[in-house]
């Protein structure tokens, strides 16, 4: 993350007009890949000898049933596989940033003399759309009512 923080500073620099909010989202999207898949600290709690949960599960999980498990390589490829591809399309729709950002003594600061033209990008719309409100709370609705 701190790598990659560094690498989105150095593109603002060459590219001021980049979409650096959709890096940061695209590092973390990579952290939450590797948290999940290479180093799930409740799977390897779950597989060493006189861990607190033993004996309520009543034995050891191996890794292969959760770290190394076809499920878990299936999900964690399908991720790896759709980040880029979701990345892409939130970057093609909403292309470059109206906004001009510049570095300036190693904080990445707004250019406040750029035009500032607003646009909303999908994710926005999303936010600001009652549709999602709605499905949320007919789900919990459903789930009460059930």
């Amino acid at each position: 993350m701190v790598a990659a923080s560094f690498l989105c500073r150095e593109i603002i620099k060459v590219m001021p007009k980049a979409n650096f909010r959709l890096y940061g989202c695209e590092c973390l999207w990579g952290i939450f890949v590797i948290s999940w898949w290479a180093f799930g600290s409740i799977s390897l709690i779950i597989a060493t000898k006189g861990n607190f949960s033993e004996a309520m599960i009543g034995r050891l999980i191996p890794l292969s049933e959760t770290l190394l498990s076809p499920l878990n390589f299936f999900l964690s490829g399908t991720l790896l596989f759709l980040m880029p591809v979701v990345n892409w399309y939130i970057s093609r729709s909403e292309g470059l940033q109206d906004k001009v950002y510049k570095v300036v003594n190693d904080d990445i600061k707004l250019d406040e003399s750029a035009e500032d033209e607003y646009q909303k990008g999908p994710a926005e719309k999303l936010e600001l759309s009652r549709s999602v409100g709605f499905i949320a709370g007919s789900f919990g609705l459903g789930y009460i009512f059930s």
